[in-house]
């Protein structure tokens, strides 16, 4: 016990830029190792330069030109990965810009900066699902439901996947049959009014996503972060979006006042831990 204690201390009594920095350089650690689109010779060697230097010498995370350095090497590599690669990996590119402008400035740079970006990622979330007409009418999260990938680790403790194996056994045979022509493969609905609670649940993500947009800004101390520990926990039950989680949550921690951070960090510090884990462990995704 004596011993959580001392490590808990240690991380609380870093300010916000060394906490998120040692956090998000073990993220893009794990990120470069696991996500490369470019030619692994010529990406290789830079891989290990950007490593070394930033294992032998935690100095250089509090230096701008370090995250500068790691901000080209993503948009490079995400150059050639442009239309496939997932839209959190593009966030690391303006958290990497991020630490490096605050770098000299440290916390209030750091804080307010995340705020917006965090207040971006959402409200354009929200933008997007609200143009979309799939998203609106809920067939698409009907559709992830029908394949079998909403409730992902829910699923591993009590298995209710036999109805979306049958789906998906049913679209492979469609496609080995027919794979050019346009046809309409009835699925089976996992429940009762599935399609109806699906579109139900667009409009519960779609108006959490709002509301922690708007409370970024306010004093309301429990009750935002609170909401932002409920919409991780929802994230992670539903969909195995790790990954976008790891940075998310780092940007959550960056924007924490002195005051919530006794209270709140060791709960968001957990939640890295657990999805560091799952994706090392291969049971998450970046």
């Amino acid at each position: 016990m004596n011993k959580l204690l001392n490590i808990f201390n240690y991380w609380l009594n870093q300010d916000n830029f060394q906490l998120v920095s040692k956090l998000f350089f073990l993220y893009v650690v794990v990120v470069m190792y696991k996500v490369n689109y470019a030619n692994p010779i010529i990406v290789f060697p830079i891989i290990l330069l950007l490593l070394f230097v930033g294992l032998m010498n935690k100095s250089f995370l509090q230096k701008p030109w370090f995250w500068i350095l790691y901000a080209l090497f993503f948009t490079v590599n995400l150059i050639f990965g442009y239309f496939v690669a997932a839209n959190h990996h593009f966030v690391v590119i303006y958290v990497c810009w991020l630490l490096a402008i605050a770098a000299p400035n440290r916390e209030n740079v750091l804080a307010w900066n995340a705020k917006v970006l965090i207040c971006l990622i959402m409200l354009l979330a929200v933008v997007q699902k609200f143009i979309s007409i799939e998203y609106m009418d809920g067939s698409y999260f009907a559709l992830v439901g029908y394949e079998g990938k909403f409730f992902v680790y829910l699923d591993k403790i009590i298995p209710f996947d036999l109805i979306p194996n049958e789906n998906m056994d049913l679209i492979k045979n469609e496609v080995v049959k027919t794979p050019l022509a346009s046809t309409e493969i009835p699925l089976k609905e996992p429940w009762a009014n599935y399609v109806s609670f699906m579109k139900a649940f667009g409009w519960f993500v779609l108006i959490g996503e709002l509301l922690v947009g708007i409370l970024l800004f306010t004093k309301w101390k429990h009750f935002k972060n609170i909401t932002f520990l409920l919409v991780l926990i929802g994230i992670l039950l539903t969909r195995q979006e790790t990954g976008f989680l790891l940075v998310l949550t780092t940007l959550f921690i960056a924007q924490l006042s002195k005051e919530d951070k006794k209270t709140y960090l060791p709960y968001y510090m957990g939640f890295c831990i657990l999805c560091f884990g799952l994706v090392v462990s291969g049971l998450g995704f970046l």
